[in-house]
């Protein structure tokens, strides 16, 4: 079913690859057989799907267009966009939205992104109000003397908050493959 979704919702490109095969070869079988309602369907079928895949946007994208806006901050070392997408009842742990933006400022003074690189995100749960999503970053650091790769992996829920979606609570991350349990594990 992602697949599916992917395809006709997210992927424009393959969409259109496609759409542009299945009308050739209405095309062809046009020329061969002078029948050309068949083709003249799909190149409606075609309007219809792009448009519908342009108008239509899914949780997966909603859930990157806000990741995208927050990695762009904090390659700069800020967290105006991170403070932006947090819901008002946000909670990581015992942090709400202030105390959660408090403490990733303080994590940015200490760390050093130099680049990241995002796979995902994958929607694990998803309800009509909230969404959940597994995303994993690469991301190349500066940190406490460490200078190098790091790979995490963060579970982000996202909520439905005036008529917009927002960043609900997110888990401790596994970086290298090391689960954290509690945001308290950072603080060291």
């Amino acid at each position: 079913m992602d697949t599916l979704v992917w395809v006709l919702f997210e992927s424009t490109i393959t969409l259109s690859v496609l759409l542009a095969l299945a009308n050739f070869f209405l095309l062809v079988y046009w020329r061969r057989s002078g029948r050309p309602r068949p083709l003249l369907i799909g190149l409606a079928v075609s309007v219809v799907l792009l448009v519908l895949q342009a108008l239509v946007v899914t949780k997966r994208e909603h859930a990157a267009a806000i990741l995208q806006r927050i990695e762009t901050d904090l390659l700069a070392s800020r967290v105006e966009a991170l403070d932006r997408a947090l819901a008002t009842d946000f909670q990581a742990g015992s942090m709400n939205h202030e105390r959660f933006v408090d403490f990733a400022r303080r994590q940015l003074e200490v760390v050093e992104i130099h680049w990241l690189r995002r796979t995902g995100p994958r929607v694990e749960q998803s309800q009509k109000d909230r969404f959940t999503i597994s995303v994993g970053y690469t991301a190349d650091v500066t940190a406490h003397g460490f200078v190098g790769p790091v790979g995490s992996r963060w579970r982000i829920t996202f909520v439905r908050e005036a008529g917009q979606w927002r960043i609900g609570s997110i888990d401790p991350p596994m970086i290298n493959r090391h689960q954290f349990d509690d945001w308290h594990d950072f603080r060291r």
